[in-house]
């Protein structure tokens, strides 16, 4: 039985259909990036996985139980990092939040909390507090907190897209790293094509809105992946090429017509 499973999802406001007819089946473990065209529903989909928000057709369920408010076993990061942190509390105290639900004894808490805290590799920073980190800091505390609480299921809206490049690859190499360790299942939305490439197992393509499932394609990259040799392989771009020409059909075309034209001239 699949871990997740979406069947004929569609979401509305009002007159607008933001998806349409969407069905998915997520095995325990993928890590399946999410793309489409700005505006597509890619996180309203998110947002409808994790139960955050109800689809107006259709079912969505986690471990065969419908899904009809947020579950335990599924953690949603937001892009928006810096509000999902507790400006009161420290790095230590931010990551033991989701470990207080178990009525753990304060030591084994503090034990667990700096377990997560070397894995993300803010051993240096365990007592600052979110105002004094980075923002690529403040991101490997969110990601410590949500695997500290135990979940199944990352749901990661364009965590990193406000990052800089070099940030932004340490992070995806972080994640990468915990996941081949954990084995967690990701849904991983990005407007960045290569990021998805680089990150997925599979990519999901949207359409444009109302939003149906264009294609799921399979990245067929090895891992453990190499920022630079990854990206240099004939798999990584012809996976590019297959991806942009769903996302963005017409600019293909248009470069592809330019390319004749000046091979005729």
């Amino acid at each position: 039985m699949s871990q997740l499973s979406l069947k004929s999802v569609s979401r509305s406001f009002g007159a607008y259909k933001a998806l349409s007819n969407i069905s998915l089946e997520v095995q325990a473990g993928e890590f399946i990036s999410i793309v489409g065209p700005s505006g597509c529903g890619k996180s309203t989909l998110l947002q409808i996985i994790g139960g955050l928000l109800m689809p107006s057709d259709g079912t969505v369920a986690l471990g065969g139980r419908p899904v009809t408010s947020p579950r335990r076993e599924m953690i949603y990061l937001f892009q928006q990092y810096n509000r999902s942190l507790f400006p009161w509390r420290t790095v230590r105290r931010n990551i033991a939040f989701g470990l207080e639900r178990f009525r753990l004894g304060r030591a084994e808490i503090d034990r667990k909390s700096n377990e997560y805290i070397e894995l993300v590799g803010l051993e240096a920073f365990a007592g600052f507090f979110p105002h004094q980190l980075s923002g690529g800091m403040q991101q490997r505390v969110t990601v410590a907190r949500a695997l500290a609480y135990g979940a199944d299921v990352l749901l990661m809206d364009e965590p990193f897209g406000s990052l800089d490049a070099q940030t932004r690859a340490g992070l995806q190499d972080l994640l990468l790293k915990l996941w081949q360790e954990r084995r967690f299942t990701v849904l991983f939305v990005t407007h960045d094509i290569e990021e998805a490439i680089y990150l997925g197992q599979k990519i999901l393509i949207l359409s444009k809105a109302p939003a149906t499932i264009q294609a799921v394609v399979e990245s067929g990259l090895e891992y453990p992946r190499h920022q630079i040799r990854s990206k240099e392989t004939s798999q990584f771009l012809t996976r590019r090429r297959e991806v942009y020409s769903h996302v963005f059909p017409h600019a293909l075309e248009a470069d592809e017509a330019g390319a004749k034209a000046a091979v005729h001239k």
